[in-house]
C-alpha cells in the first residue's frame, strides 16, 4: 500500500506559487502528497466525489519527493509546472478537469531537432 506524507515546506512553496500564478487556487483546492513510490515525478488526480466532501479538494498532486528534491531548482520549477499544467477548470461548466499532454516524444529527437523545428 502506497505511503502519503506532506511534502517539504519549500517543494509546497514551489507549487503554491505556481497554482497562485495560474490562478487556479481560485477556482479549486489542490492538495500536494508525497508519495515515494511512484514510477513516475508527479501524478495529478481528480478527487472523487466522497473524497471531495468529506475534504474539499477537488485536486490531488501525488509527487515522487525523493526524485523532485534531486533535481536543480531551476529543473523543480520546470518539472512542477509541467504536471500543475494538466490541471484546468472550466468555467462554461464549473468542472475540472485532468488533460493529458498535447505532444509526447523522445528526449534524442527533440536535442536532434531543437523544439522550433520538431
Amino acid at each position: 500500500m502506497a505511503t502519503f506524507f506532506e511534502v517539504f515546506e519549500d517543494t509546497k512553496a514551489i507549487f503554491d506559487t505556481l497554482i497562485v500564478e495560474t490562478e487556479l487556487d481560485r477556482k479549486i483546492n489542490i492538495k500536494i502528497l508525497g508519495n515515494n513510490d511512484l514510477k513516475e515525478l508527479g501524478k495529478v488526480v481528480k478527487a472523487q466525489d466522497w473524497v471531495r466532501h468529506e475534504t474539499g479538494n477537488e485536486v490531488y498532486i501525488f509527487l515522487n519527493e525523493k526524485v523532485f528534491e534531486q533535481l536543480t531548482d531551476e529543473l523543480k520549477v520546470i518539472a512542477a509546472e509541467e504536471i500543475i499544467a494538466s490541471i484546468s477548470f472550466k468555467d462554461e461548466t464549473n468542472k475540472v478537469s485532468i488533460d493529458k499532454p498535447d505532444i509526447t516524444t523522445y528526449s534524442l529527437l527533440l536535442r536532434k531537432y531543437v523544439y522550433p523545428i520538431y
